[in-house]
């Protein structure tokens, strides 16, 4: 059995359960509203204690709660797998790029680009150190 938590407007997590179904594997899926918030569960003590999660932060994080038993759903145990390619690469299926592009078209928790400059000018600020970023190109 797998459990597969991700968050909603995510679409590796949506590729995830549909690989999962698809190849009839049962799978627990728990869905979050938004990435912030799958951050806030990554963070919680009831994952921390039950889960090494190394440093595996992105959607969907899939983990084989085979070896968890059935005691209401803790996840106590579990063994990571890692993300969506990860699972699918597991099952025998693979991502193609067609699926790869759809899904970076479909992903709606992008952030802004003012966020991105804010993220890099305070990265910057922390490190003393300059981001160069090359937009277009290798120059």
């Amino acid at each position: 059995m797998l459990a597969i938590i991700g968050y909603a407007g995510c679409a590796y997590h949506a590729s995830a359960i549909k690989a999962a179904a698809a190849a009839g594997v049962e799978a627990q899926v728990t869905t979050v509203a938004d990435r912030e918030a799958f951050l806030k569960l990554l963070a919680s003590p009831a994952m921390t204690s039950a889960v090494v999660l190394s440093s595996h932060n992105t959607s969907p994080l899939v983990l084989d709660t085979t070896a968890c038993g059935d005691d209401g759903g803790s996840l106590l145990g579990a063994t990571l797998i890692g993300g969506c390619d990860d699972l699918k690469r597991r099952l025998g299926a693979s991502t193609t790029a067609e699926e790869q592009r759809a899904a970076r078209q479909d992903d709606r928790s992008s952030r802004s680009p003012a966020e991105i400059s804010s993220y890099f000018h305070a990265k910057q600020r922390e490190f003393r150190f300059v981001i160069w970023v090359l937009w277009r190109g290798v120059w």
